[in-house]
């Protein structure tokens, strides 16, 4: 009687099994973390290598007689990358690494029409006849590896979506060589593409996928592309690089909204939150640059952008919406009263004076306390600032901003003890509701 039938007429004899076959050991634990780790880094990886060598005809300057040939080999390496993702599907059963092939052949896209661009109006093109085949072949090759590769990417909206692809590359074609056309080209895209994702999202839930997260995010590689370069070779970089800070803060913005996730759009509020400091800086680095304005405005414009911005993200943000909104009232109320101190003039003063009320104001109608510090210390900076004026200079101006002043708050005092703000605010709730 073998083991086997032991046990099946007596089931206490049940052989154990051993300790190796009910745990691997770590040689076998250790490979098989390495299997399930493998393929994804190396897909990265892959990837990374790819979108690397793409940059190169990404940035650069298109003053070679060479552009033709480095087209025509930028072409084929984009039909090889769907040829390779569809290789990887048909062949290998691995729909992972085919939709990596498959993304990078449209990033390959935006990248053969900044070639072009460069081609179209390079000084040293070799005949027009040659950049007109150029072109007509580059469309005829784009065309359906764009289609097929939105199909795979976001099929139910690939229609709309190649469309907006198509536009947004098409300001790659344009000849700009000036920071403000370019930084104009590069809003009214995103603005475009702001629009067509929230028209998408809302009928496709499948654009929440990465796939499709990509697959609305591609429209705005043209838009990095055209900002980067201009950075790199036209003049007045600062409007372009305040212009790609405004960009990530509206993409940021459109992130926040839709995630549903509390944790992730708590971070992309925080990011935004930091976007909005840096083009608060570039506003004012702009504005120093093309001298538009006086160096005692610029501390104000900046510091009125910044906090605007972290005001509207306490709004709509579901974590640290006070904390946002104490940051963006000190902002703007504590730069004013560091500019009145640092530049003398009475429009400074009254101006940190006014910012001073109204922030009071805004604590007041919002009910938070805390935002009367910082509206206390512009305020009086102001106030201090101009009773100087008015005291040592026997400034008209200034004795009659004094005046105004006091009689506009004694009359906001009885008017705010007349009104009923209360009843009031929840009659506009009511007719807002309805």
């Amino acid at each position: 009687m073998n083991r086997y039938t032991a046990s099946m007429k007596n089931p206490s004899i049940v052989e154990e099994p051993s300790t190796a076959a009910r745990q691997p050991d770590a040689a076998e634990s250790l490979l098989g973390r390495w299997r399930s780790v493998a393929p994804r880094l190396l897909r990265a990886l892959g990837a990374g290598v790819l979108v690397a060598s793409l940059s190169v005809f990404l940035f650069q300057n298109w003053d070679d007689t060479s552009d033709l040939g480095r087209f025509g080999l930028l072409l084929g390496q984009t039909a090889l990358l769907m040829a390779a993702g569809f290789a990887c599907a048909r062949y290998m059963q691995e729909p992972k690494g085919a939709r990596i092939f498959v993304a990078i052949a449209l990033v390959a896209v935006v990248a053969n029409f900044a070639v072009l661009g460069g081609l179209l109006w390079s000084r040293q093109a070799t005949s027009s006849s040659w950049i007109v085949a150029a072109t007509i072949a580059g469309l005829v090759v784009l065309w359906p590896i764009s289609r097929i590769g939105f199909m795979v990417l976001a099929r139910h909206s690939a229609r709309s979506l190649i469309w907006v692809f198509f536009a947004g590359t098409a300001i790659l074609l344009v000849p700009v060589r000036d920071a403000v056309p370019a930084a104009l080209l590069a809003g009214t895209a995103t603005a475009v593409t702001v629009w067509m994702s929230r028209r998408l999202l809302p009928r496709d839930p499948a654009l929440r996928s990465p796939e499709g997260i990509f697959s609305l995010l591609l429209p705005l590689v043209p838009v990095g592309v055209i900002i980067g370069r201009g950075i790199l070779f036209y003049s007045n970089a600062a409007l372009l690089a305040t212009t790609g800070a405004a960009v990530i803060h509206v993409v940021l913005r459109e992130a926040a909204l839709q995630c549903r996730d509390a944790g992730w759009r708590s971070f992309l509020e925080k990011v935004s939150a930091a976007v909005a400091v840096l083009i608060g800086i570039g506003v004012m680095a702009v504005a120093a640059e093309t001298g538009w304005l006086a160096p005692g405005s610029l501390l104000p414009i900046g510091s009125v952008v910044t906090g605007s911005l972290l005001i509207e993200l306490s709004w709509r943000s579901k974590h640290g919406a006070d904390g946002n909104r104490l940051a963006g009232a000190s902002v703007i109320a504590l730069a004013m009263a560091a500019n009145a101190l640092l530049f003398d003039g009475l429009a400074l003063a009254a101006l940190a004076l006014v910012v001073g009320i109204a922030v009071a104001v805004y604590g007041f109608v919002e009910r938070q306390a805390w935002l009367l510090a910082p509206a206390a210390v512009a305020g009086l900076t102001g106030l201090g600032s101009l009773v100087c004026y008015a005291a040592d200079r026997v400034e008209i101006g200034a004795w009659g901003i004094l005046a105004l002043v006091g009689i506009s708050a004694v009359v906001a005092g009885s008017f705010i003890e007349r009104v009923d703000f209360a009843r009031c605010l929840g009659l506009w709730r009511a007719h807002s509701a309805d």
